[in-house]
């Protein structure tokens, strides 16, 4: 398994929340798990330390980010102010085919049961918001945003 394929899978175990908030990564175990090397592992690590999913810890290793409540707060504010603007965005970039899609999306949204089935909401959630992003043509808009959805 190659790094990124590493690193895509363990970032989507943390997003998914697979990975709970604390949970420690050992990186001898995550070795065994991958068939690989200590180098491509730690390097996985410490992009997701970078990227403010991980927290590493002197000496003893890296943990799955907890947020505060205050913090909590502060990210949902933030992305309040950048999803209002892409949608803002969207709205006067938007063509048939934007519209076609987000009206897709609300149709799955309300075929499935969102209390019974989360994981699908949140899917269904996530594509919705990545067609506001692409639709409003800001690639660091998108990037900000997509870096604070997988820390919420």
């Amino acid at each position: 398994m190659d790094k990124q394929a590493i690193y895509d899978d363990i970032r989507q175990q943390i997003v998914d929340e697979r990975l709970q908030p604390g949970a420690w990564l050992v990186e001898r175990d995550l070795c065994n798990t991958y068939g690989v090397s200590r180098t491509p592992i730690r390097e996985v690590l410490w992009q997701l330390t970078v990227e403010g999913l991980l927290v590493r810890e002197a000496n003893r290793g890296y943990t799955v980010r907890k947020l505060g409540l205050e913090q909590i707060f502060e990210l949902y504010q933030a992305r309040e102010a950048i999803e209002g603007m892409a949608a803002r965005l969207a709205c006067r970039k938007g063509n048939d085919a934007f519209r076609d899609n987000l009206r897709s999306i609300k149709e799955e949204l309300t075929k499935i049961d969102v209390e019974g089935d989360v994981y699908q909401a949140i899917l269904l959630g996530r594509k919705l918001h990545q067609a506001i992003n692409e639709t409003a043509g800001n690639t660091i808009m998108a990037e900000i945003n997509q870096k604070l959805q997988n820390l919420t």
